[in-house]
């Protein structure tokens, strides 16, 4: 083989190294993008499934008024909440479900993974809020009428709901945290 074939073959590597390097980079982004987008997806379908169960409560409203003896003002407000937290967590669903990762650049998308952690955090802090407000009204309604068997089932409810609650809102903060890592590794990757 003389010099000539020899920087020849060489040339070709080198080239073939480029292409390879090319479309590992491609495919890398196109992996994390469709992590966030995986992470995006289960986040949507969380809020969905909160918003079908929050849109259960004025259903179970009646019940307030009917077994618990609860005043009609507190079943009216019990049943408004879970009409407003089913409104909002399914239009956030909608909002979580029309971001696209994958047709976005890397900058956009991250500004929109950050602004869906924003607003769950808004969404959490209005839903405990308003919730907690309406559970220390229902506390107190029950404790002016000495129903004990009731403050006793709002205590064993309120500690199995805080539970759950811990446990729901560490999941949909992970996947929040994890479409923000996988966008940030892309703009990190690019940089």
């Amino acid at each position: 083989m003389d010099l000539e074939q020899l920087r020849n073959n060489w040339q070709k590597t080198r080239i073939n190294s480029e292409l390879l390097d090319a479309d590992t980079n491609r495919l890398t982004e196109r992996l994390a993008s469709g992590r966030a987008q995986t992470a995006r997806a289960k986040l949507a379908r969380y809020y969905r499934r909160s918003a079908l169960c929050a849109i259960l409560l004025p259903a179970l409203s009646p019940i307030l008024v009917i077994s618990l003896g609860f005043p009609e003002w507190i079943a009216a407000i019990y049943a408004w909440f879970g009409v407003v937290m089913g409104v909002l967590n399914l239009c956030f669903s909608r909002y979580i479900s029309r971001c696209d990762y994958t047709s976005q650049p890397i900058v956009t998308a991250l500004a929109s993974a950050v602004k869906i952690a924003r607003i769950q955090r808004y969404l959490r802090a209005f839903g405990m809020f308003t919730g907690g407000a309406l559970i220390v009204t229902m506390f107190v309604d029950a404790f002016d009428h000495s129903e004990y068997h009731i403050i006793i089932a709002f205590i064993v409810g309120l500690v199995l709901g805080i539970v759950l609650g811990i446990i729901k809102f560490r999941r949909m903060s992970a996947l929040a945290q994890q479409m923000q890592d996988e966008l940030k590794s892309l703009l990190h990757d690019n940089a």
